[in-house]
């Protein structure tokens, strides 16, 4: 087996596995009793009342998935996300694209994307660097839409997709340093500054597999 095909199996592999339910059943802190949790999430989703509302129910559900709640509370209160509602003076403030139902948005210059084709990036690169990320006064935020929910607007599915990358994030910047036994250099350095660089196209590839297999079991769930 050359060693192209080793990487191609190190990254399939870690996709399967570092987000696995197994894998994210790690407890959270318990300094916080329940109605502690609550307010503090009513609090943080103030700006989206009517999403507010179907979070609280996902995260008082005792048939919601573990794993989902986990996302919920771990973004929103380890995580302190800035939580916006998606107006259309925010999107023009923040440059977001017109087809972004909702979006996350993360400061850290821990660990940056490297643009694998600079001519021709893709909808995720192109997005990042248009945004404003002056305007933002939290290490990650996300800003979603509050419309009702309909069969073809569904904002909760969108405002849990996002709160995923921003779990994504977390996870690889807190991992970097493991991450380097696992994929070569030319996909995941460290360079003289500290900074972790990593090849766009492998962590478009990761954020998007994590946040899409939350999205498939939310929609399972409303269905």
């Amino acid at each position: 087996m050359n060693s192209s095909h080793k990487t191609f199996l190190r990254i399939i592999l870690f996709s399967i596995l570092a987000f696995s339910p197994i894998r994210i059943v790690w407890a959270l802190s318990c300094e916080l009793s329940l109605s502690a949790k609550r307010d503090f999430v009513s609090q943080k989703l103030s700006e989206v009342p009517g999403l507010r509302i179907h979070v609280l129910k996902m995260i008082d559900d005792p048939y919601i998935p573990q794993n989902i709640k986990r996302i919920l509370e771990i973004s929103i209160l380890k995580e302190n996300v800035d939580i916006k509602q998606l107006t259309e003076e925010l999107r023009k403030e923040l440059n977001v694209p017109e087809s972004f139902e909702a979006v996350a948005l993360n400061k850290s210059t821990r660990v940056v994307r490297k643009l694998v084709d600079e001519v021709t990036p893709n909808v995720n690169q192109a997005a990042t660097h248009a945004i404003n990320f002056e305007l933002l006064t939290s290490k990650f935020s996300v800003a979603a839409s509050d419309r009702p929910i309909t069969e073809k607007n569904n904002d909760l599915v969108y405002l849990i997709h996002e709160l995923a990358h921003v779990r994504f994030d977390h996870f690889f910047e807190k991992n970097a340093d493991k991450l380097l036994k696992i994929f070569p250099a030319e996909l995941l350095q460290k360079n003289a500054d500290g900074v972790f660089e990593v090849n766009g196209h492998l962590y478009d590839y990761l954020t998007e597999r994590y946040a899409f297999q939350v999205t498939f079991e939310i929609i399972l769930i409303q269905e």
